[in-house]
């Protein structure tokens, strides 16, 4: 049974035969199926937003990766009127005061490459006086949300 945080309604597997995936990131929506691959087996059908040819992209304007996930999906639910995971995900680096966290992706002011990514984390990381003394952790963060 998946229970929506602060939602009042469960979802059983009965109510529901389609949900989409509010992705129309290819390898994301691979990565979700795969999370979902028993509900599949059981009947559920399982679209992403490229299957509808839904381009346009809702704002990500969460403090939080469960706010933007939840936004992704009630966006996408309203729209299409189908039940609907959104999530949201990214790196928070303790050591770069939690940065990049919900903004991940558009660190960099843009929608950056991962090398990109890769080199100013580096940069930032290497640039600091402190750096030999300090055990640096990374944190890969992913929330997923369903509005029904």
């Amino acid at each position: 049974m998946i229970l929506l945080p602060n939602h009042p309604r469960q979802w059983n597997g009965n109510n529901m035969k389609t949900l989409l995936l509010a992705t129309n990131n290819p390898a994301k929506a691979e990565e979700l199926k795969f999370g979902l691959q028993n509900l599949i087996k059981n009947g559920l059908k399982v679209i992403s937003l490229k299957d509808l040819k839904i381009e346009n992209e809702v704002e990500e304007t969460g403090k939080t990766f469960e706010e933007n996930a939840f936004i992704k999906a009630k966006y996408y639910g309203d729209l299409t009127h189908l039940s609907t995971i959104g999530d949201d995900g990214g790196l928070t680096i303790p050591f770069l005061n939690n940065e990049p966290g919900v903004r991940s992706r558009r660190w960099l002011g843009y929608d950056a490459s991962d090398e990109e990514l890769i080199n100013h984390t580096l940069t930032n990381l290497r640039t600091n006086k402190e750096h030999e003394q300090i055990n640096h952790r990374l944190i890969a963060v992913k929330k997923l949300t369903l509005f029904i």
